[in-house]
C-alpha cells in the first residue's frame, strides 16, 4: 500500500543534504537522525551562532498535499511554503491529483530564511543521483524498521477486509477498516518510529501500563472515554538492538511500533499482527 515509498527506505535522509551548504549556515550541534522520526534527518544549530536565528534544518521524504508558490530548484519544479518554518517540497512520485510523494526540506528560524533553504536545496539536489544508502556507520541508523513497510501487517489480516487509506507516510500506515465514518471508529494507524530505550524500560507516559505483545514488551494507554475511547499501544520491538541516539550522547534509541485508534481490544489484534510482520520482515 506504501509502494511509492519503497525505494526511498534504503536511503539515508541525511544524504539529501549537502554538507558544505549546511556548514555555510554554521557549525551544527547535531547532524543526524531525528529523535523519533525514522524518515527525517535533523540538523540543529545554536540560534545565536547562525544568520536569522536558524536553529533547525530537516530533510525527509513525505506525502504532501497542496502548494503555496511554485519554485525552481536545480532544474526541478517544486513548491515553497514561506514563513519562520519555511518548507520546500520537490515531488518525486505522483500518486493522485494534488497529492505526491516529495523530498521535503524545512528550516526553523527567528526570521524568514527561505533564501538560505533555497541555497541548501539547490546545492543538495544535484547530488541525489543516486542518493546515499543507509549503512550501519551512516548518520541515520540502519535499524530493521527503517527497511520495512508499516502496512505489511495489512496483508496478514483476515481475508475479506478492505482498507481505506488516510494520511499515509513512509513509516505511517493510516487506514480505516472496511469503511471510514465521521467519528473515525474504524481508523487505525500503525507507526514505525524511534523511542528512547530508557523510556521503554520503565519511564512510560502517565496512564500507561506494561503489556506483552506476541512476546515483545510494550505499553498500553487504555481507552479514553472522553475521546471516543482512543487507545495507544506501543511494542518495543527493537529492545535488544539499540542504536546510538540523538547527538551521539548516551541516549540509545530502539525501534517502536505504535498502534493507535479506538478501543484497545481491537487495536491489540492489530498490534500483534504488526509485531508478527516486523519479525517476519
Amino acid at each position: 500500500m506504501l509502494g511509492a515509498f519503497d525505494r526511498y527506505r534504503q536511503y539515508d535522509p541525511c544524504g539529501f543534504l549537502d554538507e558544505a551548504a549546511i556548514n555555510a549556515v554554521g557549525v551544527p550541534a547535531h547532524f543526524g537522525n531525528s529523535y523519533r522520526s525514522i524518515s527525517e534527518c535533523e540538523v540543529d544549530f545554536a540560534p545565536a551562532a547562525t544568520p536569522k536565528g536558524i536553529n533547525r534544518i530537516t530533510a525527509s521524504v513525505e506525502q504532501t498535499i497542496g502548494a503555496d508558490k511554485s519554485i525552481q530548484i536545480a532544474g526541478h519544479t517544486g513548491t515553497e511554503h514561506p514563513g519562520l518554518r519555511c518548507a520546500i517540497s520537490l515531488p518525486i512520485v505522483p500518486l493522485v491529483s494534488e497529492v505526491s510523494v516529495a523530498l521535503v526540506y524545512t528550516i526553523h528560524s527567528k526570521q524568514d530564511a527561505c533564501a538560505e533553504l533555497e541555497a541548501i536545496a539547490n546545492a543538495s539536489v544535484p547530488h541525489l543521483d543516486p542518493p546515499m544508502p543507509r549503512t550501519p556507520s551512516g548518520r541515520s541508523p540502519l535499524t530493521k524498521a527503517a527497511k520495512l513497510d508499516p502496512c505489511a501487517a495489512l496483508g496478514m489480516f483476515v481475508p475479506g477486509h478492505k482498507f481505506q487509506p488516510g494520511n499515509m507516510q513512509m513509516y505511517s500506515c493510516d487506514v480505516s477498516l472496511d469503511k471510514r465514518d465521521s467519528t473515525d471508529s474504524t481508523r487505525q494507524v500503525i507507526d514505525f518510529r524511534y523511542i528512547s530505550r530508557k523510556s521503554a524500560r520503565g519511564d512510560m507516559m502517565p496512564g500507561s501500563h506494561a503489556v506483552t505483545i506476541d512476546g515483545v514488551p510494550g505499553s498500553q494507554q487504555d481507552d479514553d472515554p472522553s475521546n471516543n475511547n482512543y487507545c495507544t499501544i506501543d511494542a518495543f520491538v527493537g529492545m535488544e538492538n539499540p542504536v546510538p541516539g540523538y547527538s551521539d550522547g548516551p541516549l540509545q534509541l530502539i525501534d517502536d511500533i505504535r498502534v493507535s485508534g479506538q478501543h484497545c481490544a481491537t487495536l491489540m489484534a492489530t498490534a500483534i499482527t504488526a509485531v508478527k510482520a516486523y519479525k517476519a520482515g
